[in-house]
């Protein structure tokens, strides 16, 4: 545990009445996400990929990197104790994992750039 896991204080009551709320939220983000991509997608396929489209491949890039990373932290999220559930959300919220989404955000990209390019007209 690090420094600034350990200053986060948790009430077992607080984090039992925040926990229900947290794993709806996750739900319903992680819903609208696929929703989302699936719809980008699905327009590329009904457009074509024209190439005068390709801005949207930055888009569904990152759609699908932020999408992938919130999957998982709402699979772990339902099965989290709520006070570790807790903890892990209020770090979460502070450092937002910035440092780790950019290079994963660039190659995910650039493969759906260049799949764009193979593909459009």
């Amino acid at each position: 545990m690090g420094v600034a896991e350990e200053t986060v204080g948790v009430s077992p009551r607080v984090a039992a009445e925040v926990y229900p709320l947290a794993v709806r939220q996750a739900c319903a983000q992680v819903i609208i996400q696929v929703l989302v991509l699936l719809a980008l997608i699905g327009s590329g396929f009904v457009v074509g990929f024209p190439q005068s489209y390709a801005f949207a491949a930055g888009l569904i890039g990152t759609g699908l990197v932020a999408t992938a990373i919130d999957i998982r932290w709402w699979l772990w999220l339902r099965r989290a104790d709520p006070v570790d559930a807790y903890r892990r959300l209020q770090l979460r919220e502070d450092s937002s994992g910035r440092a780790s989404r950019s290079p994963l955000t660039l190659g995910v990209g650039i493969v759906v750039a260049a799949l764009w390019l193979v593909l459009g007209r």
